[in-house]
């Protein structure tokens, strides 16, 4: 069977639209700081990937992301990136707005005790109160210290951050 050209004019845009949707859905999962438990070392790192390399290989197949910058580096640069199959397996799950959602769905605030359903971002976002009654902004914690620091960490809703950063 021979193919005509009007066959082949209609199909290469729609294999062009869908490499770009598959592309582009590759971006999505991809993209963002994540926060995974460095296989070699045992510890917390800050990771973003590579995802315009993901991106482009997905057009062709299955994506193979790989590590475009970590906390752990430059010490560890040579490393295999062995977290990148932990991320693989479940992508969402190490992006730290979801790390910081999840901690704050089941957390009531530690002055008002008003429950804490999830972290919102932008001008009003939820706080942190350290063991020494401090407030701690979230712009002030490395993304790699984050496990860390919500192990000690209490949560603080939006009002009362309001109300302990507000200056009479």
């Amino acid at each position: 069977m021979m193919v005509t050209f009007d066959v082949v004019a209609f199909l290469a845009p729609c294999l062009l639209i869908l490499s770009f949707k598959k592309a582009g859905g590759a971006l999505k999962t991809y993209r963002g700081i994540r926060v995974i438990t460095c296989p070699e070392t045992d510890q917390p790192a800050a990771v973003t990937l590579a995802v315009w390399r993901g991106a482009i290989r997905s057009v062709f197949g299955k994506p193979a992301p790989r590590i475009h910058e970590c906390s752990g580096w430059p010490e560890r640069r040579g490393c295999d990136q062995g977290c990148v199959r932990e991320i693989a397996a479940a992508p969402a799950e190490s992006l730290v707005p979801n790390i910081l959602t999840r901690w704050c769905q089941e957390r009531t605030c530690a002055c008002c005790g008003n429950s804490l359903r999830q972290i919102h971002t932008g001008r009003h976002q939820p706080g942190l109160m350290s063991p020494e009654r401090k407030l701690i902004e979230w712009k002030e914690i490395p993304p790699q210290s984050i496990p860390q620091v919500l192990a000690t960490a209490g949560p603080l809703c939006r009002t009362c951050v309001i109300a302990e950063t507000h200056t009479w």
